[in-house]
C-alpha cells in the first residue's frame, strides 16, 4: 500500500506539474499545447538525471561506509531537479523552442511535483528524520523518526507558489529576466535544503560529515545556490546589455 502511493505520488505530481504549466503558458501567451509538451520533456530529463545522481549518491557511501551496510538509492529527486536545465537542452532544440521561456513555464511545476513526491515518500519510509520521541513510526527503523518528509513537501509547495506568482508577473512589480524563474528556485530549494538536511538520518554515519561538517546533501544544496546565483546574475547582466 505505502510502495503503491509512493508511485502514486509521482503520477499526482506530473498531472499537477502540467496543469500548472499549461496555466502558467496561458498567462504567458503560450499555446497551452507546448506547455504541456514543455512539463513532459522536463520530467523526462528529471527522470534521467534522478537516476544518474542516485549511482553518484551509491558510489559515494560505498566509498565511506567501509564495512558498514546501506540501502543503495535507485533514485534522488535532487538530481532531476539539479539536472532537469542541462539534459533539457536537446530536445529544447529540436522542438525550436525557447530555452528561457521553457524553464519559466515548468519551473513552479516541477516543485509542485517535487513537493508531492516528497509525500509519496513520507508514506514509503524513505528519506526518514532523525529519531524523535513525537515522531511518526518509521518502518524502515522501527523507530519514531521526525516527519522531514512532510516539512519538506509542505516547504516545497511554498516555493512552487512563490514561483509561479513569479512566472505570471505577480511578483516581483520589476518583472524579473526571461529565464530567472528555474534559477530563483535553485536558489531558494538549495537554501532550503541546506537546512532540512539537519533533520535528516544518516544511513552511513560517516556521510553526516562527508566535507567536514557538511554532509553530501549540503554540499549538493551549496552547488545549487551557487549555481542559481551565478545564473541570475548571468541574466541580469544580459538584459542589462
Amino acid at each position: 500500500m505505502e510502495k503503491g502511493f509512493y508511485y502514486a505520488s509521482f503520477v499526482l505530481g506530473l498531472a499537477l506539474a502540467v496543469l500548472c504549466s499549461m496555466r502558467v503558458g496561458k498567462k504567458r501567451g503560450l499555446p497551452q499545447r507546448d506547455a504541456a509538451a514543455f512539463t513532459m520533456t522536463g520530467f523526462l530529463s528529471g527522470v534521467i538525471g534522478a537516476v544518474l545522481m542516485a549511482q553518484v549518491y551509491n558510489a559515494v557511501l560505498r566509498a565511506v561506509a567501509g564495512d558498514e551496510p546501506f540501502s543503495p538509492s535507485n533514485f534522488s529527486l535532487y538530481g532531476g531537479l539539479l539536472l532537469v536545465p542541462l539534459l533539457i537542452l536537446i530536445p529544447v532544440r529540436l522542438m525550436k523552442a525557447d530555452f528561457d521561456a521553457v524553464l519559466d513555464t515548468c519551473a513552479a511545476g516541477v516543485y509542485l511535483l517535487l513537493g508531492t513526491a516528497k509525500l509519496g515518500c513520507f508514506s514509503y519510509g524513505c528519506c526518514y528524520g532523525i529519531d524523535c520521541d513525537f515522531g511518526a513510526v518509521n518502518w524502515f527503523t522501527g523507530t519514531r523518526t521526525f516527519p522531514v518528509q512532510l516539512l519538506e513537501a509542505a516547504l516545497t509547495f511554498c516555493i512552487a507558489a512563490l514561483l509561479y506568482a513569479v512566472s505570471v508577473g505577480r511578483l516581483p512589480k520589476k518583472r524579473l529576466p526571461s529565464g530567472a524563474v528555474y534559477p530563483l528556485g535553485l536558489v531558494l530549494y538549495g537554501i532550503m535544503r541546506f537546512f532540512i538536511q539537519f533533520l535528516r538520518a544518516h544511513e552511513v554515519a560517516a556521510e553526516a560529515d562527508l566535507l567536514g561538517f557538511l554532509d553530501l546533501w549540503q554540499t549538493v544544496s551549496v552547488v545549487a545556490v551557487l549555481t542559481g546565483a551565478v545564473w541570475l546574475i548571468f541574466l541580469a547582466r544580459k538584459r542589462s546589455a
